[in-house]
């Protein structure tokens, strides 16, 4: 969304397997176009841990192929708030690449093949350091120390870029209501101000009395195939409970 060589053994091959894990038949979440019905991704995940590291794989699938369109490895710490390793595949558009935090060194180092070129690059590490496969289990993790008058502060990578922004997240002054049901809602912006002139906000949705985020606002990584080719969308992200009868209600 603007989401490791080794890891409890030797991956073979690229970074990225093709094995599928066959008890994974239900999505976590589905993605569609802002004011459209219809979903156009869905959003698999499994997530493994050696007890010091946690690895979570995330495939976003093409429902009008069935094939991937995007695939990220995060490869963080046991609480799964500090990267270390990010791997990501944008299949759209033939892009790859990796981000490697270095806490020793205070460094990140990128690497990214666009336009048929890898381009490598090196920045100082200002944590908090994420990922926008990350951006949920951060804001739970630090829900109470974000209010109306207080902000979260935190830096994003952006892998095609090669470079992270500063971002903040504010809980917004009114909750709102969708299907009869009341959420908290919160926003994130560029810290930035010209920055924030070009890149729309995100917006958090939690159900009151609940922990985790139920629906995300905003532009994704994602393509949608057009006339032009592959365009960027304003996307909605809903994540879905993970009973049959749940997944029925929600499709």
């Amino acid at each position: 969304m603007l989401t490791c060589s080794v890891f409890c053994g030797v991956w073979v091959g690229s970074a990225f397997a093709e094995e599928r894990d066959p008890q994974q038949i239900q999505p976590q979440a589905w993605i569609r176009e802002q004011g459209e019905t219809k979903p156009i991704f869905d959003f698999f995940q499994t997530e493994t841990s050696d007890g010091k590291t946690m690895l979570r794989e995330t495939r976003f699938v093409d429902r009008s192929t069935g094939e991937d369109a995007y695939r990220e490895k995060i490869l963080t710490d046991s609480t799964g708030l500090n990267l270390i390793r990010y791997d990501v595949e944008q299949l759209q558009l033939d892009e790859k690449g990796t981000v490697e935090v270095d806490r020793e060194k205070n460094r990140v180092f990128y690497k990214y093949y666009k336009h048929k070129k890898w381009r490598d690059m090196v920045e100082g590490l200002d944590e908090p350091f994420l990922v926008g496969g990350m951006l949920p289990d951060f804001l739970k993790a630090n829900r109470k120390h974000v209010d109306q008058e207080k902000q979260l502060k935190f830096s994003l990578a952006v892998p095609y870029m090669t470079k992270s922004f500063d971002f903040s997240m504010i809980q917004e002054k009114e909750n709102s209501k969708i299907d009869g049901i009341e959420f908290q809602n919160f926003k994130m912006s560029p810290s930035n101000f010209l920055v924030s002139a070009v890149v729309k906000p995100l917006h958090f949705f939690i159900p009151i009395g609940k922990e985790d985020v139920d629906r995300i606002l905003g532009k994704v990584f994602l393509k949608k195939r057009t006339k032009n080719g592959w365009d960027a969308f304003q996307a909605e992200t809903r994540f879905l409970l993970k009973t049959p009868e749940a997944l029925a209600s929600q499709n």
